[in-house]
Protein backbone atom coordinates (compact mmCIF):
# COMPACT_ATOMS: atom_id res chain seq x y z
CA UNK A 1 0.00 0.00 0.00
CA UNK A 2 2.60 2.55 0.83
CA UNK A 3 4.03 4.76 3.45
CA UNK A 4 4.02 3.66 7.00
CA UNK A 5 6.23 5.99 8.94
CA UNK A 6 6.67 5.52 12.65
CA UNK A 7 8.26 8.05 14.96
CA UNK A 8 9.72 6.49 18.10
CA UNK A 9 11.08 8.07 21.24
CA UNK A 10 9.73 10.28 23.96
CA UNK A 11 7.09 12.90 23.22
CA UNK A 12 9.65 15.67 22.60
CA UNK A 13 11.69 13.53 20.20
CA UNK A 14 8.63 12.43 18.25
CA UNK A 15 7.31 15.98 18.00
CA UNK A 16 10.64 17.36 16.77
CA UNK A 17 11.03 14.64 14.15
CA UNK A 18 7.41 14.91 12.95
CA UNK A 19 7.67 18.69 12.59
CA UNK A 20 10.93 18.40 10.67
CA UNK A 21 9.44 15.66 8.47
CA UNK A 22 6.45 17.87 7.63
CA UNK A 23 8.82 20.74 6.80
CA UNK A 24 10.61 18.45 4.34
CA UNK A 25 7.27 17.63 2.73
CA UNK A 26 6.80 21.35 1.91
CA UNK A 27 9.77 21.41 -0.47
CA UNK A 28 9.64 20.14 -4.04
CA UNK A 29 12.47 17.64 -3.60
CA UNK A 30 11.17 16.64 -0.16
CA UNK A 31 7.72 15.96 -1.59
CA UNK A 32 9.31 13.84 -4.33
CA UNK A 33 11.23 11.78 -1.77
CA UNK A 34 8.16 11.32 0.43
CA UNK A 35 6.07 10.26 -2.57
CA UNK A 36 8.76 7.73 -3.51
CA UNK A 37 8.68 6.39 0.05
CA UNK A 38 4.88 6.25 -0.05
CA UNK A 39 5.01 4.05 -3.12
CA UNK A 40 7.50 1.63 -1.58
CA UNK A 41 6.68 -1.61 0.19
CA UNK A 42 8.76 -0.74 3.24
CA UNK A 43 7.90 0.58 6.67
CA UNK A 44 10.20 3.40 7.73
CA UNK A 45 11.10 4.27 11.33
CA UNK A 46 12.44 7.57 12.63
CA UNK A 47 14.00 7.26 16.09
CA UNK A 48 16.84 8.50 18.23
CA UNK A 49 20.27 6.90 17.95
CA UNK A 50 20.93 3.60 19.67
CA UNK A 51 23.29 3.56 22.62
CA UNK A 52 26.83 4.00 21.38
CA UNK A 53 25.85 5.67 18.10
CA UNK A 54 27.54 9.01 17.66
CA UNK A 55 25.97 10.27 14.45
CA UNK A 56 22.64 10.69 12.75
CA UNK A 57 22.35 8.07 10.01
CA UNK A 58 20.06 5.92 7.89
CA UNK A 59 20.27 2.12 8.13
CA UNK A 60 19.01 0.60 4.86
CA UNK A 61 18.92 -2.92 6.32
CA UNK A 62 16.28 -1.79 8.84
CA UNK A 63 14.70 1.12 6.92
CA UNK A 64 15.44 3.12 10.05
CA UNK A 65 16.50 6.73 10.39
CA UNK A 66 18.55 7.33 13.55
CA UNK A 67 18.11 11.04 14.22
CA UNK A 68 19.95 12.92 16.97
CA UNK A 69 17.59 15.79 17.74
CA UNK A 70 19.77 17.31 20.47
CA UNK A 71 22.74 17.97 18.18
CA UNK A 72 23.07 21.23 16.28
CA UNK A 73 24.45 19.22 13.32
CA UNK A 74 26.90 22.07 12.73
CA UNK A 75 28.22 22.53 9.22
CA UNK A 76 31.35 24.41 8.27
CA UNK A 77 30.52 27.36 6.02
CA UNK A 78 33.39 28.50 3.79
CA UNK A 79 34.41 32.09 4.58
CA UNK A 80 37.05 32.59 1.94
CA UNK A 81 40.62 31.59 1.26
CA UNK A 82 42.77 31.68 4.36
CA UNK A 83 39.83 32.27 6.70
CA UNK A 84 38.51 29.88 9.31
CA UNK A 85 35.18 28.34 8.46
CA UNK A 86 32.10 29.43 10.34
CA UNK A 87 30.22 26.67 12.13
CA UNK A 88 26.49 27.12 11.73
CA UNK A 89 23.70 24.88 12.99
CA UNK A 90 21.78 22.86 10.42
CA UNK A 91 17.98 22.76 10.84
CA UNK A 92 16.60 19.33 11.78
CA UNK A 93 14.45 19.36 8.63
CA UNK A 94 17.63 19.60 6.51
CA UNK A 95 19.21 16.75 8.48
CA UNK A 96 16.14 14.56 7.97
CA UNK A 97 15.95 15.46 4.26
CA UNK A 98 19.63 14.54 3.90
CA UNK A 99 19.05 11.13 5.50
CA UNK A 100 15.91 10.58 3.42
CA UNK A 101 18.10 11.20 0.38
CA UNK A 102 20.26 8.27 1.47
CA UNK A 103 17.12 6.14 1.73
CA UNK A 104 16.29 7.09 -1.85
CA UNK A 105 19.75 6.03 -3.01
CA UNK A 106 21.46 9.41 -3.08
CA UNK A 107 25.09 9.10 -2.05
CA UNK A 108 25.96 12.38 -0.35
CA UNK A 109 28.09 12.75 2.75
CA UNK A 110 27.17 16.38 3.29
CA UNK A 111 28.97 19.64 2.70
CA UNK A 112 32.66 19.73 1.97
Amino acid sequence: MGLKVTFKGDEEQQKAMKEAYESVRKTKHGQEMIEKMELSDHDYIFRGPRKGMEHTCYDPSEYTFYIEIDSDHAACQYQGKGKACKLTPTPLSVVIAHEMGHAMGENDDGPG
